[in-house]
């Protein structure tokens, strides 16, 4: 049949598309867009990074209208503009056309600045917040704030409200009330009394990421394409928060720069929590995971030793020369008693590889900082609401149930971190090694008591796990 179909607008110069899409700037459009129109969604955006004239061409909202009434001819979405077709065919292809309204007043994002319930607990010896946590449940401002409601749907107790980003109307409405949050839920060493500072999303976002992580790792929360996009939703946040305030951006620049230029920046006095630190690298541009990795895993070690040593007291004991006595053992060139360091060590440590293999998980396949800009990263959230695109979050699901599901051992940790696994004599010295650095650091003392360890309790939210 005859179509009237126009070209779409174009910011270059004909001649200039013409030579960038060779033969294909000379088939007529209404042809050109027949053959698009034949193509799957996957087919369209490959063609569309062939050159700028064909990506004009496949970003036509009229061609995503065609393959979204033929995909999708039930669907209730109806974009407000021409080019909001591709978004929606994007929404219902990543099943997330429907989930962005509070689940207690039912209005949406466009109606109603929505948020996610933060329950939180505080260090009894501190009295600074320790752990927050979020069912990711969307709750609208009007009711948290006016009907006080302060139970999620499914009756769990929380404190405070932390609005999401979701689009970027809805982050400029929401802004006063992220800095009110991040305000009233940063560190009570912070001086605010000038109200919100930019770096007290530090206190934040990085600890309510990490809780998430913690209680996925030790099956507090269900490994799930739900739970991902909850963690997505709060790394879509921090890149908002970083884009717009420079300081934010410089401050994680600095802890990062820091912590790889002097080993002292490393221990507990500048770095409190490295399951805090690690969400930092997931908004710090230009870092490959392999530069900063070894650093990481050794302070890891030094850290894990009260830990392995709570349960396993004996290991605090090492020679001087416990090292060297390992070549005359069995098959694996280490004596009995290196051996059993090895496994009670991977043993009592095994949540917090866990912790460690997520972290770096999501480094690797959804925030490559190295690899790809977080202009780009924003622009892949926001075409899903702040969900991650379907194919990614099954390859990360998958790289997470791989480290909790399967059996643990040594050469599985280092390789889900991207480190080849010493050999075992090796891999033993670095253990009695990080006994003698966490001595050292003052981690734990010569002949402590390992069992008053946590004698008062952990945080209720770890108890989830």
């Amino acid at each position: 049949r005859a179509l009237t179909v126009a070209a779409p607008a174009h910011d270059a110069l004909p001649a200039v598309a013409a030579v960038a899409a060779g033969g294909l700037a000379r088939v007529p459009y209404r042809v050109l867009f027949e053959l698009l129109q034949s193509l799957t969604a996957a087919d369209v955006a490959a063609l569309s990074a062939t050159c700028r004239w064909m990506r004009r061409c496949c970003d036509d909202g009229r061609l995503w209208r065609v393959m979204f009434r033929r995909q999708y001819p039930r669907s209730a979405l109806t974009p407000d503009s021409l080019g909001g077709w591709k978004a929606a065919l994007a929404l219902e292809v990543n099943h997330a056309a429907h989930a962005s309204v509070c689940f207690y007043t039912k209005a949406s994002h466009e109606e109603e600045v929505l948020g996610v319930p933060v329950a939180f607990t505080t260090n009894p010896r501190t009295r600074e917040i320790d752990y927050m946590h979020s069912t990711m449940e969307l709750l609208s401002r009007s009711a948290y704030a006016d009907a006080r409601v302060r139970t999620t749907a499914w009756n769990e107790r929380f404190a405070a409200w932390l609005p999401l980003y979701l689009t970027a109307d809805h982050f400029e409405r929401a802004l006063p009330h992220i800095r009110a949050a991040c305000l009233g839920l940063s560190s009570e060493s912070r001086d605010k009394r000038g109200g919100f500072e930019p770096e007290m999303v530090l206190d934040v976002l990085p600890r309510l990421m990490n809780t998430m992580v913690v209680l996925i790792a030790d099956n507090g929360v269900a490994k799930s394409s739900a739970a991902i996009d909850g963690y997505c939703q709060l790394h879509r946040l921090f890149i908002a928060l970083c884009q717009r305030y420079r300081r934010l951006a410089a401050a994680v620049r600095s802890q990062v720069a820091a912590f790889l230029r002097d080993a002292k920046y490393r221990t507990k006095a500048h770095t409190p929590s490295l399951g805090n630190f690690l969400p930092l690298l997931s908004v710090c541009e230009g870092l490959p995971w392999a530069t900063i990795a070894p650093a990481l895993v050794a302070e890891s070690f030094d850290r894990a030793v009260i830990w392995v040593c709570r349960k396993h007291a004996a290991l605090a004991n090492v020679s001087a020369s416990a090292s060297a006595s390992g070549g005359a053992g069995g098959a694996s060139g280490v004596s009995a008693a290196q051996q059993e360091r090895l496994d009670k060590t991977l043993d009592a440590t095994e949540v917090s590889n866990r912790i460690f293999a997520f972290h770096v998980a999501f480094l690797r396949i959804m925030a490559d900082t190295s690899t790809t800009p977080l202009a780009s990263m924003a622009a892949r959230y926001d075409l899903l609401y702040g969900n991650a695109p379907r194919a990614l979050k099954v390859r990360f699901l998958a790289a997470i149930r791989a480290t909790t599901d399967e059996a643990a051992s040594w050469p599985r940790f280092f390789a889900s971190v991207g480190l080849v696994c010493p050999a075992p004599a090796r891999l033993c010295a670095m253990l009695e090694q990080a006994v003698r650095n966490s001595e050292a650091k003052r981690y734990h003392r010569r002949g402590m008591d390992f069992s008053r360890v946590h004698a008062s309790g952990v945080s209720n939210i770890l108890l989830r796990g």
